[in-house]
């Protein structure tokens, strides 16, 4: 009997981590999400330039969650995301609109990628 509970208590522990774990990437990458959106908006309506700070803040706020989602992504994922922020603030400074817009939709659903495959699903377990 002290075996059964041992096991519900261990098993209610990962569960709890995996809710917190989907919790924390909704968060994370919706916030993100708002503002690469803004940034688009931003650069549709003006000049690059002045889209260059939200995306610095956006990359920022990327490498302080980095950290956590190296725990239980790929780090050739989390890299992958980490490049194009690079790029996309490349063509921010260099005010290259269209590939800005390229690059930002190309980090958008990297974070949908990422976002659907940490989710705790049927299909992602099997």
């Amino acid at each position: 009997m002290k075996r059964i509970w041992i096991a519900a208590i261990v098993l209610s522990a990962i569960i709890s981590c995996c809710i917190l774990e989907t919790v924390f990437v909704d968060k994370i990458i919706d916030n993100l999400h708002g503002q690469l959106n803004e940034a688009e908006t931003i650069a549709k309506t003006s000049e690059l330039n002045n889209t260059l700070e939200l995306v610095n803040n956006t990359y920022d706020d990327w490498i302080k969650s980095k950290d956590v989602f190296a725990l239980f992504v790929s780090h050739g994922t989390l890299e992958e995301i980490n490049q194009s922020f690079v790029v996309l603030i490349s063509y921010a400074e260099n005010d290259e609109f269209s590939d800005f817009l390229a690059e930002n939709s190309k980090i958008v659903s990297m974070l949908d990628q990422l976002k659907d495959t940490e989710f705790l699903t049927i299909k992602n377990i099997l």
